[in-house]
């Protein structure tokens, strides 16, 4: 991703904010430098530095190569995915949503439970039903 730096000096005469954009190089692109140590030479002063890494480098937030693969952007869309087809509808009542979450929860909790316990199952399918509701199994 040698491009995102040249892409932040392009921004420096555009963007009216340089501190905001000083802080996103340093945190996000590309890092700084600090200085090491500091020795008399002969013609002048010379000063030893360190690269350090961006607290979040563009390997953790790009996702330039995942937009054009269409690829997983995140690690939530299969998430949102999975839970939107629990709920069944764009604006449930607040109570399906409750229920919805209590049963994702319950999920989690089981493959917690069944990876501390070496039974870990990746595959959606070999997951287990949820349970029918109370007023469901009345019937």
């Amino acid at each position: 991703m040698t491009w995102l730096p040249d892409a932040v000096n392009h921004l420096r005469p555009v963007v009216p904010d340089v501190d905001g954009l000083d802080y996103f190089n340093v945190n996000y692109v590309s890092g700084m430098y600090r200085p090491v140590t500091r020795r008399p030479a002969a013609n002048g002063l010379v000063l030893r530095v360190h690269p350090i890494q961006p607290a979040f480098p563009p390997s953790t937030w790009n996702v330039r190569v995942a937009s054009i693969t269409g690829s997983e952007r995140t690690i939530n869309e299969r998430w949102n995915h999975s839970f939107s087809s629990v709920v069944g509808h764009q604006h449930p009542s607040l109570w399906k949503l409750l229920k919805c979450m209590q049963q994702d929860e319950a999920t989690a909790v089981f493959d917690i439970v069944a990876y501390a316990c070496g039974n870990w199952q990746e595959t959606e399918a070999q997951r287990p039903a949820a349970s029918p509701a109370p007023s469901a199994a009345r019937q």
